[in-house]
This record gives C-alpha cells, structure tokens and sequence, in this order.
C-alpha cells in the first residue's frame, strides 16, 4: 500500500522538477526585478536574458503602462514677450520605452513592427498617442501634422532624458543564450514595468516571453510620496520650509564666499576706489 503511494507521489515529484528545469530554461530571467527609489537614486541597471532560437533575432522591449498624461505648453510671441499660447495634453502612452534588440530593426517586416510596438521610430507610440488641445474650458481633439508634431516632440524630450531608447545590435546572442542591458533613468515611473522578449526569424514570429520589474520607492521619497497622496496641506508645508532653508542656506555660502574673495573690504568700496 505504501510503495503504491510512494511512487506515484515521487513521479509527481519529479515531473514538477524538470518542468520547473524547462521553465528555468527557457523563460525570462531579469535581474533585479525590483528597483527602490530612495533619497540619490540615479537610475539602474537591468540584466535581461534567456534562451534564444537558433538563427533568431532578440528584440527585448521594456515599457511602463500606457497610462502616463504629458502636458506640454506651445510657445510663441507676443508682442514682444516668448509667452506660452497653446497648451496640449497626450494620453494612452507610456511614460518608459526602452527597446534593445540583436538584429536590425530593418530585418523585421513594417507590419510586424507596428504590431508588436518595434523600431527605432517608436511607431506604437505615434498609432496610441491621443493628443487634445485645451481651449477655454475644455479639451479638444487635434489630429493631422498638428498631432505628429506634437507626437514627435514628446519623443524627442524623452529621448533626451533617457525615458526612450532604442538600441540596435546591443544583445548579445552566443550559443543558444541572449543578454542584454537595459538602463533606466532616475525618472522612472513608480509602477510595474512591462519586459517582453520577441524572437524573430526569417520575418516570421518564433517565441514571445514576458515578465516585469516592480519600481517603488523607499525611506524618505516613500514618505514624501505618501504624504502628498494623502495629506497635501503638510506637504505643501513641507516644501515650503525646504525652499525657506534652501534659499536661507545659498544666501549664506553667497555671502561666505563673497567675504573670502573680498577679503576685510566692504562690497563695493573697491569699485569705488578705482574710479
């Protein structure tokens, strides 16, 4: 009775032993899969490989939920002042989107680029992007160059603060096995971070692994972030009293530096002199 239990048991035993083995092998590994922000955080490093198909392409994408609002403010004269004129807002993008990959995007076809979100001109962001135009009271569609321009803008000042990158040929692939990095600036948005790996030969569609990075904050900047979710007035004071302090503190190593550039002189008695 007990070998007839035994034994079907260390089958059950062993069978989840090499599925997790498999799992293992052929899954995604990311390292960390969590990121804290604390007080001098300035970004991180993240390790994401796995198991390639042979003669297959990696392309690893590595994205924040669609769900970011980008407000940005149009500029244009006015007499003789540079005042802002139009103010726009762009939803349904994300706010990260990092794209690595070991092939050239060119080697995948136009179609499957749009599908699965790949190129280096980020065309999931320009088929997403919802662009409104705020005019008295409200906000209105804008469509057309109008919207690309906007579209275009957004990406070139994410780009420009590491938030968008694209990164041809920087996976490496080498028996059987791809790794690549992925650098996330310091603002990173605090929420779960998609990480998807395609594989591609041929034009055609191999594999597709997923999995995620959990980003949140930690010691002072999850206490500021709290506070100003839930209490706003201490928060509101707080920040205040860090300018007070800021601004007291400049003053002074203004004045100290002052002292020891002019030495025992007056301000301004110098100047006065050499007249």
């Amino acid at each position: 009775m007990k070998a007839k239990i035994v034994i079907p048991l260390l089958s059950v035993i062993i069978l989840s032993l090499i599925t997790a083995a498999w799992a293992a092998e052929t899954g995604l590994d990311i390292y960390p899969r969590n990121v804290h922000i604390g007080l001098g955080f300035n970004g991180a490093e993240i390790t994401v490989s796995g198991r390639a198909p042979d003669d297959a392409g990696i392309f690893v994408k590595v994205s924040s939920p669609a769900d970011s609002i980008t407000v940005m403010n149009k500029k244009g004269k006015v007499g003789m002042f540079w005042l802002n004129t139009e103010r726009v807002r762009m939803t349904e993008v994300p706010r990260l989107y990092h794209i690595i990959s070991s092939a050239p995007f060119s080697q995948v076809s136009a179609d499957l680029r749009q599908q699965l979100g790949l190129g280096g001109d980020f065309p999931e962001i320009y088929s997403r992007a919802i662009i409104d135009k705020h005019r008295e009271d409200d906000w209105v569609p804008v469509t057309g160059e109008e919207a690309l321009e906007y579209i275009e803008a957004s990406i070139g000042i994410n780009r420009k603060n590491g938030l968008y990158f694209t990164g041809e040929k920087s996976v490496k692939v080498e028996d059987g096995k791809f790794s690549g990095k992925v650098r996330l600036p310091p603002g990173i948005p605090q929420e779960t971070i998609d990480v998807t790996m395609y594989a591609i030969r041929d034009g055609q569609l191999l594999d597709i692994k997923t999995g995620s990075i959990n980003v949140s904050s930690t010691g002072i900047i999850q206490w500021l972030n709290i506070m100003a979710f839930y209490d706003g007035p201490s928060y509101g004071l707080i920040a205040v009293i860090i300018a007070l302090v800021s601004g007291v503190l400049i003053t002074t190593l203004f004045n100290y530096a002052e002292s020891l550039l002019g030495g025992s002189e007056k301000p301004g008695i110098g100047r006065e002199l050499n007249h």
